[in-house]
């Protein structure tokens, strides 16, 4: 709830409740809050492993102001009129920018750091990734690397074929830059 309410300027009305072609109210905030978090908190487990970061005992780090590493945009964007969706904004497009694994351990860590402090600064805690998050089995998993690779090597008909027979086995497919992803289908 705290990610649907920042997203919005506290000097902008929040559209909450949308209606689906039934007539049904649907709560895309709630639905999309979820997703942009459990984003962070994949790009964090990166850093955390690349950066050997005890998350336990890194909470002392994550107060220090003077540890924003790249996520310093972020919290200028917050002390500029309190710019909560701006600062958002500016935490994805600063871990489009960074790679973990290209990272050293102590740059890996800085970034930690940094991307907790914006997080306690809004208030905002991350999803439990351990949790029971359904994996997909693994011809689910071989179809959708097959179908990656169609689509790496520019075949479409093959790629939509596969897509097809992943979505019928009740997966979803969202393509990212360097992969995908797979999602029970909704």
């Amino acid at each position: 709830m705290r990610y649907v309410f920042i997203s919005a300027h506290y000097r902008q009305q929040l559209n909450f409740v949308a209606t689906d072609e039934n007539g049904n109210e649907t709560f895309p905030a709630l639905q999309g809050a979820r997703h942009a978090l459990e984003r962070i908190a994949k790009f964090a487990k990166a850093l955390v492993q690349q950066g050997r970061v005890e998350e336990s005992t890194g909470l002392d780090r994550s107060i220090n102001p003077g540890e924003k590493g790249s996520f310093g945009a972020a919290f200028a964007a917050l002390e500029d009129d309190l710019n909560t969706p701006e600062a958002l904004g500016k935490i994805f497009s600063t871990m489009k920018k960074i790679n973990p694994a290209e990272l050293s351990a102590g740059e890996a860590l800085k970034e930690w750091s940094g991307l907790h402090f914006m997080l306690n600064a809004l208030g905002l805690e991350l999803p439990d990734l351990s949790s029971d998050a359904p994996t997909a089995p693994p011809e689910i998993t071989a179809l959708a690397d097959q179908r990656w690779a169609a689509k790496s090597a520019k075949l479409w008909e093959e790629s939509d074929r596969l897509r097809d027979e992943v979505l019928a086995a009740g997966w979803e497919i969202k393509d990212g830059k360097e992969g995908y992803e797979l999602c029970p289908k909704s």
